[in-house]
C-alpha cells in the first residue's frame, strides 16, 4: 500500500463503516490516473470543510492506485459531503463520485472491549451486487438492518464476492443468520457467517501493528496463526481458489508489482499455488493487496504458507509441495472472521486451509453444529420461486467450478458403475415401519389410505440418514411403488413434490392446515418421496465433508436407501417399481435407474423390480438446455433479436469456455424479460398485485404455506422429523449443496440410451410454459437421441380439450403438458394425473 501507516486505510478491506463522531475522512475510489491532490481539493472546495486530500500511490511506481482520501473539519462535514457528493458527476468527467467512509490505521480508536457489533458476514455474492441491492435484501424481511457493504477491489472497482450487513437489533441479526443463509441475491445464493472481531495475542498485535485497522475496529489484513505465520522470516504465499488454467508465469506477473519474487509453485491440479517473496514486506502487502481478487477466472483467497526452513514445507516424492506445507486461514483479510465454509457457526475447525484441491472439510463435525443445513427461509413460487433458482445458479457457475467430471460418453457409458458388486449397507428394519406410520398430521383432512415418514441410515459411520415421505394407495396391495425424486441440485421432494405438486396434500394461506389434492399421484400408486442428497430438507450427515456431493454419491446413497426401505417395507419388494422426477432429477432418475439395472444383474441380494422411468422438464444435456432456452426465450419473445442473434453468433456451448462476447450476449439477454418467473414463464408472482387471469389456479405463494408448515414443532414431529434437534428451519432448498455440487457430467444422454436398450419404458415431458429448462431444449435432446418415430406427433385430450402432445419413438416416448411450467403436477394437476395414468398403464395418452 501506498503512503504511511498514519493515512487512513483504503476502504476496499472495509465491513460496515462507522459513522463515529470522531471519523473526518472519506475514502474516494475510482479515480483516474491524471487526477491528484489539487484536483481532489477542487472537487470539495465548495463546502469550505476541507483539510487536506491524499492519493495512494504505488510505492515501486509510483503511480495513482487509483483511490484517495479527503479529510475534513468535522465529521458533520465529512458526511455532508458524503450525502451530497456520492453519486453524482465528477467535474470534467462523465463518472460519478465513488466515496465511502474511510477506515483508520491502528494507532486510532478502537471500539471498547465486549462492545456489540451486530454485523453479519455475507458470501458468495454475485458480481452485480451493489451496496443498495444487498441492503434491500435484509431490510425487506428486517427492518432494524442499519446498512450493507459489499467489499470492493480499490484497484477496479469490482466486488471481491462477499460483503457485510450491520443490523440494530440483535434478535434480527440471529435470525438472518439461520434464515437469509443460501437465499439469493441477484444470480447467487448468499453465505451467511459471524462477522467476528478480531482477537489477536500480543505476538499478532506487534503484527498487526503493520496493517491497517477499519473504521470499526477490525484489522485489515490476514491475522498470523501458527508459527509459520508469526514467523517474520516467512516470506511464502499459499494462494487458494486458483483457476487451473493460471500458469507459473501468470501467477508470478501477479505478484511481481509488489516486489522481488523467488519462486512460484503451481502443484498440478490441485487448485492451488504458492509465491515465495525476497522481502516479509513485500508478501505483507501482497496478502493485503490481492486476497480476494480475481486471478484468472477465480477469486483466490491469500494466507501464510510454512517457511522453508520448517521441516514440514519439505517437497514430495514427485517434487510438488507436501501437504504438511499448507498454512492456516482463520480470517479473512477484512478483520473479521471469514465466513465458515458452510455457513456454520465454528466450531473450532472449519476454517482450516485445506490441501490444495480438496473439497474435504472436517470430517468429525457432529449434526448439533451444522447450523449450515437449515439456515435457509422461504422461497416464495416453490423452490425455483422469486430469489430462489437453483437450476439457473448451476448454469451459471458450472463454468467457473472445478472442471466438470465427464462421466459418460458414448465409448464408456458404464463409466460411474464398478465391474464388480461392492454390497451395500443393509442394516435390520424390525418395528421401524410401524414406528414410521403418521397416525395424522396436524390439520390435515380425513382419508382412508395410510402415511409414513421417517429416516434410513445410508452410512453408519459417517452418520448418514435420508428422509423420506411414504404416502399409499387406498388400495396399497394391487398398486405400484413409485419413487419421487425433485431436482435442484439440493432441493427437497417433500417440500415441493409432495406438499405443492403431486402429494396428496396441499398447506393453506394459514400455514396450519392442510386440503386434499384430489389429482394426487397415490389415486394410481404408491407414492415415495425422498429427500436426497444428505442436507436437503430433513436428510442430514455427521460428516461435513458429505455435503460437498455430485451426482455419483447421490446415485449410490439413493440405491442404499432403497435396499434398506424395501428391508423395512418387505411388501414392496416384489412390486412394479417405477422412478419418476423432475428438473435435476433429469440426472438423478437416470443414474439411479442404471445402477439398479447394473446391480440387478451383479447381486441376489436385493432385485428392485424396475418398469419404468419418468422424467419432466428434465435438465440432461448442457448444450441442449443452453441453446434450447434462449431460442425458447427469443421464441416467446421474451428477448430481443439482437441479443439472440449475438448468442447464436458468438455462443458455442459444446466449448468448454465462452468467449467475451458470448458472456455480455447473454448477460444481455438473462437482463431482458425482466420480472417474471422463469419456472413458468406466464405465472403471476407472489405478492403481486395484479388481478389478470392465470393460465393456472395454482397459487404462487405455497411455497411459504409449506414453509411455515413444515417448520410447525408439532408437524415435526408427527412427521418424526428433526429428531436430533438441528438448530434452524427446514427449507425447500440447500444452497450450500447446489453451488458446491463437484460431479456433474455434461449429458446424461448416454444413460438414457443404455436405459431404452433395457427394455424398460421410458418416457420424457415437458411444460410447455417452462422458461428454465423449456420444452425447447428437450426437444434438441430427443433428436440426439436418434429413436425412429413410432407413432407420429398427435394432440393427446383430457376432458374434451388438448392436454398436451405426445410422440412415440423406438423405447421412448416424448409428452408435452399444455399450460404447464417447470412443476407440471403444480400448474395443470389433472392433466398431469391423466399423462401420470398413461405411462403406468403402458399406453400412449388418450386420443379423445
Amino acid at each position: 500500500m501506498g503512503g504511511d501507516a498514519a493515512v487512513p486505510a483504503a476502504v476496499d478491506g472495509d465491513a460496515i463503516q462507522s459513522t463515529a463522531e470522531d471519523n473526518k475522512t472519506i475514502w474516494i475510489g475510482d479515480l483516474q490516473q491524471w487526477m491528484d491532490e489539487g484536483y481532489l481539493q477542487s472537487c470539495f472546495s465548495q463546502t469550505g470543510e476541507v483539510v487536506s486530500a491524499k492519493i495512494i500511490r504505488n510505492k515501486q511506481t509510483g503511480q495513482s492506485e487509483r483511490y484517495g482520501f479527503i479529510e475534513f473539519n468535522s465529521h458533520a462535514a465529512a458526511e455532508k459531503a458524503l450525502q451530497s457528493y456520492n453519486g453524482t458527476t465528477m467535474p470534467n468527467t462523465e463518472q460519478p463520485f465513488r466515496l465511502n467512509w474511510a477506515a483508520f490505521s491502528t494507532g486510532d480508536r478502537r471500539p471498547e472491549t465486549g462492545s456489540s457489533d451486530l454485523s453479519i458476514f455475507v458470501g458468495d455474492l454475485a458480481s452485480d451486487v451493489t451496496d443498495a441491492m444487498l441492503n434491500d435484501t435484509f431490510a425487506s424481511r428486517f427492518p432494524s438492518v442499519k446498512g450493507a457493504k459489499v467489499v470492493v477491489d480499490a484497484n477496479s472497482g469490482r466486488s471481491k464476492g462477499y460483503g457485510f450487513v450491520r443490523f440494530g437489533d440483535e434478535n434480527e441479526r440471529t435470525r438472518a443468520m439461520t434464515e437469509m443463509n443460501g437465499v439469493y441475491c441477484s444470480s447467487r445464493p448468499m453465505r451467511i457467517g459471524v462477522a467476528t472481531p478480531k482477537k489477536m495475542s500480543p505476538q499478532q498485535q506487534q503484527y498487526s501493528s503493520q496493517a491497517v485497522v477499519l473504521a470499526g475496529g477490525y484489522a485489515n489484513g490476514v491475522v498470523p496463526q501458527g508459527q509459520s505465520e508469526s514467523d517474520s522470516a516467512n516470506t511464502t504465499i499459499f494462494v487458494g481458489g486458483l483457476d487451473s488454467d493460471v500458469t507459473d508465469e501468470e501467477l508470478r506477473q501477479s505478484f511481481t508489482p509488489f516486489g522481488e519474487v523467488l519462486s512460484v509453485k503451481i502443484p498440478a491440479g490441485k487448485g492451488c499455488g504458492f509465491v515465495q517473496f525476497a522481502n516479509r514486506n513485500n508478501a505483507e502487502d501482497a496478502i493485503q493487496r490481492l486476497n480476494g481478487t480475481s486471478i484468472g477466472k477465480q477469486t483466490v483467497r491469500l494466507s501464510w504458507g510454512r517457511t522453508m526452513g520448517n521441516k514440514q514445507s519439505r517437497m514430495d516424492g514427485n517434487g510438488q509441495w507436501n501437504g504438511a506445507y499448507y498454512g492456516r486461514q482463520g480470517y479473512n483479510g477484512y478483520g473479521y472472521a471469514a465466513g465458515p465454509s458452510y455457513g456454520a457457526q465454528s466450531n473450532g475447525h472449519g476454517n482450516l486451509q485445506q490441501p490444495c484441491g480438496s473439497n474435504m472439510v472436517d470430517s468429525d463435525t457432529s449434526l448439533s453444529s451444522m447450523t449450515f443445513l437449515q439456515g435457509k427461509t422461504a422461497s416464495g413460487e416453490c423452490y425455483g420461486g422469486r430469489g430462489r433458482d437453483p437450476l439457473g445458479m448451476l448454469r451459471k457457475t458450472r463454468r467457473s467450478r472445478i472442471p466438470v467430471n465427464n462421466l459418460y460418453s458414448d465409448q464408456d457409458e458404464d463409466a460411474v458403475l464398478t465391474t464388480e458388486y461392492s454390497p451395500v449397507y443393509v442394516a435390520a428394519q424390525d418395528g421401524l415401519k410401524e414406528s414410521d406410520e403418521i397416525i395424522e398430521l396436524p390439520g390435515q383432512p380425513k382419508v382412508e389410505f395410510s402415511q409414513y415418514s421417517g429416516y434410513v441410515t445410508v452410512d453408519p459411520i459417517a452418520g448418514r440418514a435420508l428422509f423420506y415421505y411414504f404416502a399409499e394407495a387406498e388400495d396399497a396391495s394391487t398398486k405400484p411403488l413409485v419413487l419421487w425424486l425433485n431436482g435442484g441440485p439440493g432441493c427437497s421432494s417433500i417440500g415441493a413434490g409432495a406438499m405443492t405438486e403431486l402429494g396428496p396434500f396441499r398447506v393453506n394461506p394459514d400455514g396450519k392446515t392442510l386440503w386434499y389434492n384430489e389429482h394426487a399421484w397415490n389415486n394410481v400408486a404408491n407414492i415415495l418421496f425422498l429427500e436426497s442428497p444428505a442436507g436437503v430438507g430433513f436428510s442430514y450427515s455427521n460428516t461435513t465433508s458429505d455435503y460437498v456431493t455430485g451426482d455419483t454419491k447421490t446415485a449410490a446413497d439413493s440405491y442404499t436407501f432403497l435396499v434398506n426401505w424395501l428391508e423395512r417395507f418387505p411388501e414392496y419388494k416384489t412390486r412394479d417399481f417405477y422412478l419418476t422426477g423432475e428438473s435435476y432429477a433429469g440426472h438423478y432418475v437416470p443414474q439411479l435407474a442404471q445402477l439398479i439395472l447394473h446391480n440387478n444383474k451383479l447381486t441376489n441380494q436385493t432385485v428392485i423390480n424396475l418398469k419404468g422411468i419418468a422424467i419432466g422438464n428434465a435438465y440432461i444435456d448442457y448444450t441442449d438446455e443452453m441453446s434450447g432456452s434462449y431460442d425458447f426465450f427469443w421464441s416467446h419473445a421474451l428477448i430481443s433479436d439482437e441479443s439472440h442473434d449475438a448468442i447464436v453468433k458468438y455462443c458455442n456451448f459444446s466449448s468448454s469456455t465462452t468467449s467475451e462476447k458470448c458472456d455480455e450476449a447473454m448477460g444481455a439477454a438473462d437482463a431482458e424479460p425482466g420480472d417474471i418467473f422463469a419456472y413458468d414463464i406466464y405465472a403471476p408472482l407472489c405478492g403481486s398485485n395484479s388481478t389478470a387471469p392465470s393460465l393456472s389456479s395454482f397459487d404462487p405463494c405455497s411455497g411459504d404455506y409449506v414453509f411455515t408448515y413444515l417448520n410447525t414443532p408439532e408437524v415435526q414431529k408427527e412427521f418424526h422429523a428433526n429428531v436430533t434437534g438441528v438448530p434452524g428451519p427446514w427449507d425447500s432448498c440447500n444452497g450450500f449443496i447446489g453451488s458446491n455440487w463437484n460431479d456433474e457430467p455434461e449429458t446424461v444422454l448416454p444413460v438414457i440410451k443404455e436405459l431404452m436398450a433395457s427394455g424398460i419404458s421410458v418416457w420424457i415431458y415437458s411444460g410447455d410454459t417452462d422458461g428454465r429448462v423449456p420444452v425447447t431444449t428437450t426437444r434438441y435432446s430427443m433428436n440426439k437421441l436418434g429413436a425412429p418415430v413410432k407413432t407420429p406427433w398427435y394432440p393427446w385430450y383430457y376432458e374434451g380439450e388438448v392436454g398436451g402432445y405426445a410422440v412415440e419413438y423406438e423405447n421412448v416416448t416424448f409428452v408435452t403438458v399444455r399450460g404447464a411450467g417447470h412443476f407440471v403436477p403444480s400448474y395443470q394437476p389433472e392433466r398431469a394425473l391423466t399423462f401420470f395414468s398413461s405411462f403406468l398403464e403402458g399406453k400412449l395418452p388418450p386420443t379423445t
